[in-house]
């Protein structure tokens, strides 16, 4: 009898044993699915921050080209002079050009200058490599325009001894010097001349 009894004490230990540790077993397997849950959800969101690093850092790389286009850009601007004159202005009195007669009133002035040489074209201009816009030099066409051109002594002055009758050419010793006033050109110094028989 005593061994019966120690057979069922022993029995009711190893039920109660075996219920205890098979609640255990079974509250460590609902926590681990918890756990795999919970770690696949944070694997989920370390993905989600990654792509959302990448896109920022792809941005940021973007914005710093984009800055440096700006200041290379600002930099060269800083380093170029500016102008005195439109581009445009000064290639409109570059090369040759031409006077009219001269209007003989006071100082003397050329109306204007022409661009192609016409039937009362009396002198050949040339822009100042200084001033091209303000101040352009003279020369009489031909021996010519010293013979039939009213006004002249504002314009020309005659060196050398040799008369104008007896000439067969001219030599130009000095170009004259006209300078933009409003829309007259004044002559500020007239070109000098010698004849040659």
């Amino acid at each position: 009898m005593v061994g019966f009894v120690c057979i069922l004490v022993l029995a009711s230990v190893a039920v109660f044993a075996f219920v205890k540790m098979s609640a255990t077993v079974k509250r460590l397997s609902e926590a681990s699915d918890g756990l795999v849950a919970d770690r696949s959800a944070l694997q989920n969101r370390v993905d989600a921050l990654e792509f959302e690093l990448t896109a920022i850092q792809g941005e940021c790389q973007r914005l710093t080209r984009r800055l440096l286009s700006v200041e290379a850009e600002l930099s060269k601007k800083e380093k170029q002079p500016e102008s005195r004159q439109p581009e445009a202005a000064v290639e409109s009195r570059s090369g040759t050009r031409y006077f009219a007669n001269v209007i003989n009133s006071g100082q003397g002035y050329f109306r204007g200058l022409l661009n192609e040489p016409d039937y009362t074209a009396k002198f050949v201009a040339k822009a100042d490599e200084a001033d091209p816009i303000n101040i352009m030099h003279f020369e009489p066409i031909d021996l010519k325009t010293l013979l039939s051109n009213d006004g002249l002594d504002k314009a020309i002055t005659i060196v050398g001894d040799v008369p104008a009758e007896e000439a067969r050419s001219l030599l130009v010793e000095l170009p004259g010097v006209a300078n933009l006033v409003g829309s007259r050109w004044i002559i500020v110094s007239p070109c000098k001349v010698s004849f040659i028989r």
